[in-house]
């Protein structure tokens, strides 16, 4: 029988799914067994009497083993998983684990050098789900606008923005470097005509940082747009994209983010306020006795970004500008 993503289970005739156990409750003549996949979960009922031998398997197994089962959905208001159950005629182990070398008490070290164990939580796969989602919308919105994506290499024989940051590579017996941005490439895509063009990039810098906020790598979004008048084009642009993807967001990530992580997204219906740089210096020295540095001014260093913003919650979101 063709497997049936448990998110797409509904009472009502026979299926086969397959995934993790979450749980097991055995008690003298009935098991209780919640099945995990990446679309949901749903509860499995066993009546001992009926289907000994079934039983008899999930006696053997430990949690997180991967199972596939074959059952009848029926309804079962009582089940706070959809209002459903699963009662089985047959198990098949796919496969059996072991104990566990991590939980969600150990130290992030251990944690991430067995990451295929640790996301299996959850909550840690949502946040994927999430990112797919919001990056869809940034998609679908420049695509909408009649943006060209384009897909920029990665590895070129000089460093694209100049500077000693850079990852050197062989590269058939010649020297080659990851690329810092989409820069050379993009301005390329102007002079071509392109006009409106995107990209999600993965870029590579070579900084030494001890921060959460290092760029050794990571992906971006490069947006690049042509006939500009002024600064305010391109914060235009940013507001009204990013408007669009907080709205999208809502419609599809707040269910997955309310019953998975616990967080209530609303999305930013009103405008963003736009705070020259000037005017931020006096508001960070009125509102939080803290006077930027001279040697500092020019633009703001990250902790006096934190201290800008907690200092305008109750405006929303700013856009600084020069």
């Amino acid at each position: 029988m063709k497997r049936t993503e448990i998110g797409k289970v509904k009472a009502g005739g026979k299926v086969n799914i397959r995934g993790f156990i979450e749980k097991i409750r055995d008690q003298k003549s009935i098991q209780f067994i919640v099945l995990r996949d990446a679309t949901g979960k749903v509860q499995v009922t066993v009546f001992k009497p009926e289907k000994p031998e079934v039983a008899a398997v999930f006696e053997t197994l430990m949690l997180e083993s991967v199972v596939s089962i074959t059952g009848t959905v029926v309804a079962a208001p009582n089940v706070k998983l959809g209002g459903i159950e699963v009662i089985p005629d047959s198990v098949e182990v796919l496969s059996s684990a072991k104990v566990s070398p991590i939980d969600e008490k150990s130290a992030p070290d251990l944690q991430m050098d067995y990451r295929w164990l640790d996301l299996r939580d959850p909550k840690k796969h949502a946040w994927f789900k999430v990112q797919t989602l919001v990056q869809k919308a940034m998609k679908d919105y420049f695509v909408e606008k009649g943006f060209t994506e384009l897909f920029t290499p990665k590895l070129t024989d000089a460093s694209s923005e100049g500077g000693a940051d850079v990852f050197e590579v062989k590269y058939f017996g010649k020297k080659a470097y990851l690329t810092q941005s989409p820069q050379l490439y993009k301005q390329m895509a102007m002079a071509a005509g392109f006009e409106k063009y995107f990209e999600f990039c993965a870029c590579y810098r070579a900084e030494k940082s001890f921060t959460s906020r290092h760029a050794t790598e990571f992906v971006a979004l490069d947006v690049e747009i042509a006939y500009v008048d002024n600064h305010h084009d391109v914060m235009d642009l940013e507001e009204d994209m990013l408007m669009y993807v907080l709205a999208q967001t809502e419609k599809t990530c707040a269910p997955i983010m309310k019953d998975v992580l616990g967080i209530e997204f609303k999305a930013q219906k009103v405008k963003f306020p736009r705070v020259k740089l000037l005017d931020a210096y006096d508001l960070l020295e009125k509102e939080k006795g803290y006077k930027v540095p001279r040697a500092s001014k020019g633009d703001l260093d990250q902790k006096q970004k934190d201290c800008f913003v907690k200092s305008q919650k109750k405006n929303g979101t700013a856009i600084l500008y020069s």
